[in-house]
């Protein structure tokens, strides 16, 4: 079930069992980046890694992506040849998905995954992801991990 289909189902929470995010008492972190799940600062993006998010061939990208606490800097080339600065989500990136993948599967069981599950949600509804594939992809793995748990229990260190 994609993350759209279940949006448009108009469902309170995107996981079964587990409580609406404004039911908690204390207020969660709002953001997977701000609440230090994942690390951008440490990504080191290639011309390649730009080029592939933009849609424009490497030889556009004039200089190494600039990665920063919340967004990347890429400086390219547009069509009419003059250089161009401009900041982009990481979320257009094909690491964030493995990021977020990755946080999703460390869970080990559902008491773990409550937390991540309301930041994740929230990240989801609330930016617009170029490629929605991304953003399905991201749903569907959240979804298939708490089915995981929820039938296997909890997992042993």
């Amino acid at each position: 079930m994609s993350y759209l289909t279940v949006v448009n189902q108009r469902l309170q929470f995107p996981v079964p069992g587990m409580a609406h995010p404004k039911s908690t008492k204390s207020k969660p972190q709002q953001d997977l980046t701000l609440g230090s799940l994942i690390y951008t600062g440490l990504w080191n993006l290639t011309k390649r890694d730009a080029a592939e998010a933009l849609g424009i061939s490497i030889s556009r990208i004039a200089k190494q992506p600039n990665c920063l606490w919340n967004c990347v800097c890429i400086v390219f080339v547009d069509d009419s040849g003059k250089k161009r600065s401009r900041f982009f989500s990481y979320r257009m990136f094909a690491c964030w998905q493995k990021a977020v993948e990755r946080i999703i599967k460390k869970c080990l069981d559902l008491y773990e995954l409550e937390p991540v599950a309301t930041i994740i949600y929230r990240d989801l509804s609330k930016y617009k992801y170029k490629r929605p594939e991304v953003r399905n992809a991201i749903w569907d793995t959240l979804l298939n991990r708490q089915k995981f748990l929820s039938s296997v229990g909890t997992i042993p260190a």
